[in-house]
């Protein structure tokens, strides 16, 4: 899978404590001394190593989100291959919940607020396509093994919302097409 990559003369390198804001599109890097905000369309992609050692890679890519016009929009790589690859994108969601009260006869409402992950498919072409809505969604999307990716969510018992579980069928799906 080839993804956008600087030309090694301009590739500049910055640390500094990083936050990014999927909303926006935007990265905000914290550098100690001075606080510059980059939009997607500023960077091809930025590398985040936390405490657990664990990599994170952000990329700018093109993506049209309502309309048909595509602009450089900010997506984290969960898992890459040679078919396709997994992309996320981070949504803070506050939602209204509500609970019966048997001892006072009465139904109370409470908001929380969670963390949602918005998936996306990253074709060999290029193409980028939304994912996740339902199980019948995501075996469209890969269709050319649908029925061997039908078997293998129902024999793993993948859940198509779990990010672990999804990138374990997109790895599955590429050692599948080689």
């Amino acid at each position: 899978m080839n993804f956008p990559n600087s030309n090694i003369d301009s590739l500049l390198e910055l640390t500094g404590n990083i936050r990014y804001d999927f909303d926006n599109d935007v990265a905000q890097l914290n550098t100690g001394n001075s606080l510059k905000i980059y939009s997607a369309s500023n960077f091809v992609y930025f590398e985040i190593y936390p405490e657990a050692n664990i990599e994170r890679v952000f990329y700018s890519l093109p993506y049209a989100k309502n309309t048909s016009y595509e602009t450089p929009t900010l997506f984290e790589l969960l898992t890459t291959g040679t078919f396709v690859s997994l992309l996320c994108r981070e949504k803070i969601v506050t939602e209204v919940t509500s609970n019966y009260d048997f001892f006072f006869g009465r139904t109370i409402f409470y908001n929380r607020t969670r963390l949602r992950y918005e998936f996306y498919l990253f074709y060999s072409n290029g193409k980028i396509k939304p994912c996740c809505i339902d199980k019948n969604e995501v075996i469209d999307l890969l269709k050319d093994k649908a029925e061997i990716i039908k078997t293998y969510i129902k024999e793993q018992k993948i859940d198509i919302y779990s990010k672990e579980d999804l990138m374990r069928l997109i790895n599955y799906y590429n050692n599948l097409s080689r």
